[in-house]
Formats: C-alpha cells, structure tokens, sequence
C-alpha cells in the first residue's frame, strides 16, 4: 500500500473528482448549516448552453483519514467555510 501525502492527494485528479462527486451528492450544501453555496453561468460551447460552476464557497470535511484515497460519504461531509473553521476550531462537535 503507498503511503499518501495528504497536502498532495488534495491536487490529484482522484481527489478532485471525488470532491466533486461529493459536493453533488449533497447538493452543494452544507450538512451544518445547510446554506447551499454555489455560483454558475450558462456558456455557449458549440451552439449549447451548458452550465458551468464558478465556484463555491464548500469545503469537505474528512470525519477520520482511515480510507484516505479510497474516501465515501460516510468519511466525509460538505460544510461552507464559515462551519469548517467552527469545527475546527471546536465550536461544532459532528457526531458519527
């Protein structure tokens, strides 16, 4: 098994994916506050509008690392910038 560099991991395509699956998952909305935070466009490609997401203001945020690489969704949760920092600041306990 190799070992992972947790600063790395959040740049590979495998995590970028992930968090996508993710943030679609729970709607782009966060678990704690339940804010939905997302920003998109409607582009024209080739005579299509599509939707395109600009950002968001969402961050995931992992319950423990025991399947860093390998996460689901019971390893991770969404929350907005605001609640992240509260939990990790110790504000907000998640229970699990």
């Amino acid at each position: 098994m190799e070992i992972i560099n947790y600063k790395e991991y959040l740049n590979t395509e495998v995590w970028k994916s992930k968090r996508k699956t993710f943030l679609e998952y729970y709607n782009y909305m966060c678990v704690i506050c339940r804010k939905q935070m997302y920003v998109y466009e409607q582009i024209k490609i080739n005579n299509k509008y599509v939707t395109k997401l600009l950002k968001n203001n969402l961050q995931i945020h992992h319950l423990n690392y025991n399947h860093l690489g390998c996460e689901t969704q019971e390893d991770c949760i969404i929350v907005c910038l605001e609640c992240h920092k509260q939990i990790h600041d110790k504000h907000i306990y998640i229970l699990y």
